[in-house]
């Protein structure tokens, strides 16, 4: 990671960070998760109705100079690991408890076909639960993120798009 990027990515978690406090997450920076450092992490678990249970809701940012479809999948398999690594002591999955780890690419920019990978492809699915990509883009200060509503999950994906423009918008 360069210099530049590196202290983009970190004015860029200032700047959002008030956002996810008022919202009631807790968070945490530089958590070392599986030999990988994450550049902050935001967590909050609430009650939820349409949820039906206890819902948690892990926000993992990494950075990365360049970033494309395969480094998504891999940045949101690590985030869903680790969102549920934590579960020890908390509502079981699918018994009143649900996992919604989304995770944050910080790019300098980010190409045509990533973007569009980002913004139709459904995000892989799990059993009570989701992983949420989305990057980043620093050069155009935007959000890229899963636009559509798939069947599975029709019910949160509304929300989840308000959380990502509400919290991740630089």
């Amino acid at each position: 990671m360069t210099l530049d990027l590196e202290a983009e990515a970190a004015a860029y978690l200032s700047a959002i960070g008030p956002r996810f406090q008022r919202a009631g997450y807790e968070l945490a920076g530089n958590v070392n998760y599986e030999g990988v450092v994450f550049l902050g992490v935001a967590r909050r678990e609430k009650l939820s109705a349409a949820k039906v249970g206890m819902s948690r809701e892990v926000f993992v940012f990494r950075s990365f100079e360049r970033i494309d479809v395969a480094g998504i999948r891999d940045c949101g398999t690590l985030a869903f690991q680790y969102a549920t690594h934590e579960d020890k002591g908390s509502v079981p999955r699918g018994v009143g408890g649900s996992v919604w780890a989304f995770s944050v690419a910080i790019v300098p920019t980010v190409d045509e076909e990533t973007s569009r990978a980002v913004r139709t492809q459904a995000p892989p699915k799990h059993f009570a639960g989701a992983e949420i990509p989305a990057v980043v883009e620093l050069g155009t200060r935007s959000v890229h993120s899963f636009e559509k509503t798939p069947i599975w999950g029709a019910a949160y994906y509304r929300g989840f798009r308000k959380t990502i423009k509400e919290l991740l918008t630089p």
